[in-house]
């Protein structure tokens, strides 16, 4: 399974906790397709699906200001939404996290420019246990595979 690069968009709320943290809601979208294929006994079939791929995120920025000019790095976490374009197919929902950065290029005030990275790993066949005794202490297993997908994006902000 394979997604294709694609445009995406979307949008941050930042609030300001501190004078350089900012808490972050982070919706972004994207409209792709995805290649699939499936090995049968006596041959190999390749096909490709429409995708549309949401990310739903909380999280927060610390900034680095500067004058005109505020470097970033954000940390996000919350849920992704595969939607394959089949109405035989159900929505996949998976948890993820989101890293990145950027910096926000202040224009006047309360308006500027945006530019932003992310990595975007989601959290696929995750399975996990725990075993404890006493006295003594608790063992915890967690596995996981992983889809990783990254985007740039350039916007404008508009303070309040």
């Amino acid at each position: 399974m394979a997604i294709r690069p694609d445009v995406n968009y979307g949008f941050a709320v930042d609030i300001r906790w501190t004078p350089d943290t900012t808490l972050q809601l982070l919706y972004n979208r994207q409209e792709t397709k995805v290649g699939i294929r499936v090995n049968d006994v006596f041959e190999t079939i390749r096909f490709e699906e429409d995708l549309a791929v949401d990310y739903y995120h909380l999280g927060g920025t610390v900034e680095f200001p500067t004058e005109r000019l505020r470097p970033y790095f954000a940390v996000t976490m919350g849920a992704t939404r595969f939607d394959l374009a089949r109405a035989d197919v159900r929505d996949e929902w998976r948890f993820s996290i989101g890293v990145g950065g950027g910096f926000k290029a202040y224009v006047s005030e309360r308006f500027g420019i945006r530019v932003d990275g992310r990595i975007w790993p989601t959290f696929v066949n995750t399975s996990g246990g725990f075993f404890c005794s006493l006295p003594g202490g608790c063992l915890v297993s967690i596995t996981s595979d992983f889809i990783v997908q990254g985007n740039a994006t350039l916007g404008l902000f508009f303070g309040f």
